[in-house]
């Protein structure tokens, strides 16, 4: 393959000088970006790109056809938490020589004014996998106020699917624009996420196209200005949903003559990837199913319901083949191959539950899908590299069951938590659809019965009842024999760096549908603390969230939650005669609109008996940024009476 990297001492620079509200000049130094001392729209940023340029051209001549692909970057760094933006990698796709670098510049500038240029020896390739390496640099001696650029232009291969530009980042964007020249003999959609970028109107051009000296071509350019950060906050997919970018994917072509459609329709991806050699071929094909078959028939001896199978068949693919990690849509290897090396990725592992459920006339179809850190598809195009992961709907009846092989503790009904992200596109050749992927919930209670005696110790019995996701995760926890230990129980238990434990019992940890409930004797040496002759202790022992998951007073994009939520506390705390509660705390009974979630707290005295009750629900997975005040207050109030405490006097 072949690497030409040219590192010039001279570098065309680029400034942004907008001297109109949708132009801007270049300059050999950028007069203005040194000057800069910070940046008033943002004053939390770290950096500021100044400007991010980029240029695709398509070519396609008789003797060679490739995507360029040129960037022009700059960036301001105004705080000392900004020097990451200094470290650059560049991914390069170099399986076959699908993406080569062609040409390469960096340079970076002082608060002087004075350059530096990156030399050769200070650029490495990195092998991030098979398919990919990085080429990475570090600008050298950076410092609050440097200013850093660079330029590369690649050449692809692939003219399928163009280099994607992204208008905004995490960091404030003061000028992004992108052009786009094309040859009218090809077609592209043009896909749109988070806010539409400007688009200027586009302008006409000839060149040689295949062997037509003057073809038409086209050039459109859009741009963005003054584009805020985005910063990743709680309860996100992932922030390619929301940030301003744009990609290309090829629709139709006319280069041999007429119009000749990429793709065309859903139906006939459908039936395109059932016979796909990596995808319907594998799970179809019996044959390569014939070992899981012979070691699964003797557990479905006497079993005749289809839903008592679904379950065996489920449960013997999650306990007789591991996931490696990966979320795939496409198999590697034969799935008989698969079974026999017990571990594959979750195409592998879920095309071989759904051929086995086929083969036992369970209707059963893979879903595609992308998963949550993948982002969201656009079910207008029927674009198949947009997917990333794959399920199994299998239907009994009119009931249809979404099945997940990688999760060994999940039933029937349930996905792992990741591909919780709205809907997937079922492959069946007669009937291909979207469906919609429904979470189940999570909850959990937990029953403290505790005696405080004098010395401000509490001890007594503590009582967990898990359902849903987080019992899945407790399981998980404690997956293997060895992990059974006394030891290894109380790690999973709450307040695990302060309490004391002992006699800990786990009921119902392999019936995974059923409610897991761990009990244990507890000990808190130092629950309360003390001020002369006050003494102060927070009830809410387990804190619903660790910290307040939405610090930002605005929210530029919603909040999307996995699952419904639930957690209810009930403390029960006898206290000595020593100790008089000071004040009752005001109860509270809040609830989010359109029965989106609830919460309550209440403290109550019986004698010497406390009982201090919480729960917490939320129901409403997905809140637009218009909700979002209302979503905050609500938390925030949550916030405050989990840390609210409890003020005894302290009697001689």
């Amino acid at each position: 393959m072949g690497y030409n990297i040219f590192i010039t001492t001279s570098f065309l620079c680029i400034t942004l000088s907008i001297k109109a509200q949708d132009t801007y000049t270049w300059e050999n130094i950028p007069v203005a970006g040194i000057k800069m001392k910070d940046y008033p729209a943002d004053t939390n940023a770290a950096a500021v790109v100044l400007a991010d340029i980029g240029r695709i051209s398509v070519s396609i001549r008789s003797s060679k056809s490739e995507c360029l692909f040129e960037r022009k970057r700059r960036i301001k760094i105004l705080k000392p938490t900004g020097f990451q933006y200094a470290d650059v990698a560049i991914p390069l796709y170099v399986e076959n020589d699908a993406e080569i670098l062609a040409e390469f510049e960096a340079k970076i500038y002082n608060s002087r004014g004075l350059a530096r240029t990156i030399e050769k020896k200070d650029v490495f390739w990195e092998k991030s996998s098979s398919q990919v390496m990085q080429i990475k640099f570090a600008f050298p001696e950076v410092q609050v106020g440097s200013v850093i650029e660079y330029r590369y232009l690649i050449s692809k291969k692939n003219l399928f699917e163009l280099p994607e530009w992204y208008f905004q980042q995490e960091i404030p964007v003061m000028w992004s624009e992108l052009s786009v020249t094309i040859p009218s003999l090809l077609e592209y959609i043009t896909l749109i996420n988070g806010t539409p970028p400007q688009e200027r109107a586009p302008s006409s051009g000839r060149e040689q196209v295949l062997n037509i000296p003057d073809a038409a071509v086209s050039t459109v350019s859009y741009y963005q200005k003054n584009m805020p950060a985005l910063r990743p906050e709680g309860y996100i997919t992932t922030m390619d949903d929301y940030y301003s970018r744009i990609r290309f994917q090829m629709q139709a072509s006319r280069l041999n003559g007429y119009r000749e459609e990429i793709f065309s329709s859903w139906e006939k991806s459908a039936k395109e990837l059932v016979n796909h050699e990596f995808f319907g071929k594998k799970y179809l094909r019996k044959a390569s199913l014939d070992g899981a078959l012979a070691e699964l028939a003797p557990q479905l001896i006497g079993i005749e319901k289809p839903e008592e199978q679904l379950q065996k068949i489920h449960q013997f693919v999650t306990h007789h083949v591991a996931w490696n990690g990966y979320h795939r849509f496409l198999v590697d290897e034969p799935l008989d191959k698969v079974f026999v090396r017990k571990l594959g990725s979750s195409a592998e592992l879920n095309l071989l539950l759904c051929g086995l459920l086929n083969a036992y006339n369970i209707t059963a179809h893979p879903m595609l899908l992308s998963t949550r850190d993948h982002g969201q598809v656009f079910q207008d195009y029927p674009i198949i590299d947009q997917f990333n992961s794959v399920i199994v709907q299998a239907q009994i009846g009119d009931k249809n069951i979404l099945l997940d092989a990688t999760h060994p503790y999940l039933v029937p009904g349930w996905v792992r938590e990741d591909v919780l992200n709205g809907s997937g596109w079922v492959v069946d050749p007669k009937n291909p659809r979207w469906s919609n992927i429904v979470p189940g919930k999570s909850g959990s209670t937990y029953s403290f019965n505790l005696q405080l005696n004098e010395t401000g110790q509490l001890d007594g019995k503590l009582s967990r009842a898990q359902e849903g996701y987080e019992a899945a995760k407790s399981r998980e926890k404690l997956k293997d024999e060895k992990a059974q230990n006394t030891k290894h129980k109380k790690a999973t238990l709450p307040l695990a760096e302060i309490a004391q434990y002992d006699s800990v019992q786990v009921r119902d940890l392999d019936e995974f549908s059923k409610t897991l409930v761990t009990t244990a004797r507890i000990k808190l040496p130092e629950a309360l603390t003390t001020n002369g002759d006050l003494a102060y202790f927070s009830p809410v022992l387990v804190p619903f969230f660790a910290e307040n998951p939405f610090k930002t007073t605005n929210r530029a994009y919603p909040v999307d939650i996995p699952y419904p939520l639930s957690q209810r506390q009930i403390l029960n705390v006898t206290i000595p005669e020593k100790f008089k509660l000071e004040e009752l705390p005001q109860p509270v009974n809040l609830s989010l609109p359109n029965n989106g979630g609830r919460f309550s707290y209440q403290v109550q005295q019986f004698g010497n008996r406390i009982l201090v009750t919480t729960q917490l629900q939320i129901n409403q997975l997905r809140y637009s940024s218009g909700e979002y005040q209302t979503l905050k207050s609500f938390i925030d109030l949550v916030i405050e009476k989990q840390q609210e405490q409890l003020v005894f006097k302290l009697n001689e």
